[in-house]
């Protein structure tokens, strides 16, 4: 997360923001985006098919090609048995199973594991 993010965005806002607390910096933003219920990212895991990890910032498209958003970040996974990367992408890409591809690679939106 960084000031490019909102905490709708990356679903820190039922975990990590106190609704019962009085005034605090941000407050008003944090309100507005809550009572206008839509956010227009959302933070997704992406499982990478075979190929070299995205740096930051790589852009991730739909299937038509389209430009959906971009990586965060990428790593190689244990648990998952190959590449993962956090990206931010379109709310509307966000399902489980959504096939995208970043920088030619073939992805798709996974639940995260713990």
């Amino acid at each position: 997360m960084d000031e490019r993010s909102n905490p709708h965005e990356v679903s820190l806002d039922r975990r990590c923001i106190s609704w019962s607390k009085g005034c605090y910096l941000g407050q008003e933003a944090v309100c507005m985006q809550d009572m206008r219920g839509k956010v227009k990212r959302r933070l997704v895991v992406l499982r990478l098919g075979e190929g070299p990890l995205p740096s930051s910032g790589t852009a991730v498209h739909d299937a038509a090609g389209t430009p959906v958003g971009e990586t965060r970040s990428a790593a190689m996974s244990p648990i998952f048995g190959g590449g993962v990367a956090l990206a931010s992408v379109m709310a509307g890409c966000t399902s489980p199973g959504t096939r995208l591809v970043v920088a030619g690679v073939p992805a798709e939106v996974t639940e995260p594991r713990r």
